[in-house]
């Protein structure tokens, strides 16, 4: 069975209010799963958010031409990136508009303290390096199971056939790079003894 590699920063609970600034068709899946992991939604960041307190933080799942302006309007200071976006999209804005930006999420302590191995380098595993980054995450490897891939490099770590991963790595976390194919991977890993699973 996986286990969710993520939780919730808890910086995000110093703040009084809570607002969510990003892509309207997506707004309410991701409210939803906050509010599942104890979030509560005070609103939404808009044009009509001039005065809002101080104590006041907007977590960004979307950046648009409109964002700068309301940042000087409303004053809000304190930026929590979701983990769709990447520390580059955010860079610019936060040196332009003096806004701090933090992670919405840090990975759980334990990817921390052992060696991370990501199965799966398509799109969705090089994704999920780059969010490993944003939070600090140390990758040692990739692993896929198409020859293909096996021996080359990707992001300079090397890509480990099934029975390299077996053999050196019996003790990491696995950190599964596939949407798709997730639970036939998590199967096959189950079976080949790995029980330290990780999804995103």
């Amino acid at each position: 069975m996986s286990k969710e590699m993520y939780r919730i920063n808890s910086d995000l609970h110093r703040f009084g209010r809570i607002y969510m600034y990003g892509d309207p068709h997506v707004r309410q899946s991701i409210q939803q799963d906050l509010e599942e992991k104890g979030i509560r939604i005070s609103g939404f960041f808009s044009d009509n958010g001039i005065g809002i307190p101080e104590d006041t933080a907007v977590i960004l799942y979307g950046i648009d031409a409109k964002l700068p302006r309301l940042l000087k309007q409303t004053g809000v200071s304190n930026l929590f990136l979701h983990r769709f976006l990447y520390q580059e999209e955010i860079m610019a804005l936060a040196q332009s508009e003096g806004v701090t930006w933090h992670s919405l999420f840090t990975g759980v302590p334990e990817l921390y303290e052992k060696e991370n191995v990501i199965f799966g380098v398509g799109e969705d595993g090089h994704r999920l390096f780059m969010e490993t980054l944003n939070i600090g995450i140390h990758i040692t490897a990739f692993c896929d199971s198409n020859p293909a891939y096996q021996g080359m490099y990707l992001m300079n770590k090397p890509v480990l056939s099934m029975d390299e991963l077996c053999g050196a790595y019996q003790d990491c976390n696995l950190l599964i790079g596939s949407r798709k194919y997730f639970d036939e991977i998590s199967r096959q890993l189950s079976d080949c003894g790995f029980d330290r699973l990780y999804s995103w």
